[in-house]
């Protein structure tokens, strides 16, 4: 937590300065930090593809939806989720589908309650821990997930 307040703290003075300074922020600045995200969890998708799906599971031994959701953003950002999908569901801002970016929280359900989770990463693309495959990227505008598509959060402004 407190890392992401010196990203932040860093952030607000390179813009005050820039501003003081007479300049305009350029651009890339936040979509340098965009695809910094997007790199880190591609990365990190690749080192947990294919750990099997445990329920309850936590580490490289088997793994859960929400577990993979929770290491995965203690590890990349310093950011310690609540454990269980539907207490992952009520963190951070809702967002729209259309709106989604790298990061976001992916929510699923096949009944009233959620029960599935997975974290975005561009393109329709989001990674989440199967019960059939283990740990793998799918697609958003996959039939099956359309389907069972819930809602997203934004944890990371």
């Amino acid at each position: 937590m407190a890392w992401d307040y010196v990203k932040k703290y860093k952030l607000c003075v390179f813009i005050l300065i820039t501003f003081t300074a007479g300049c305009t922020l350029p651009f890339q600045v936040m979509r340098l930090d965009l695809s910094e995200i997007e790199r880190q969890l591609y990365d990190e998708a690749r080192l947990w593809k294919g750990t099997r799906y445990v329920h309850g599971g936590n580490d490289a031994n088997g793994i859960d939806c929400s577990g993979l959701v929770s290491r995965v953003y203690e590890k990349l950002f310093n950011i310690r989720l609540p454990r269980d999908t539907s207490q992952q569901a009520i963190v951070g801002v809702p967002i729209s589908k259309s709106e989604l970016r790298a990061g976001d929280l992916v929510f699923f359900s096949r009944y009233s309650k959620l029960n599935h989770v997975g974290i975005y990463l561009k393109n329709g693309e989001f990674v989440h821990a199967s019960t059939k495959s283990g740990v793998i990227i799918s697609h958003l505008e996959d039939e099956y997930w359309q389907k069972i598509y819930r809602t997203s959060r934004r944890v990371l402004h």
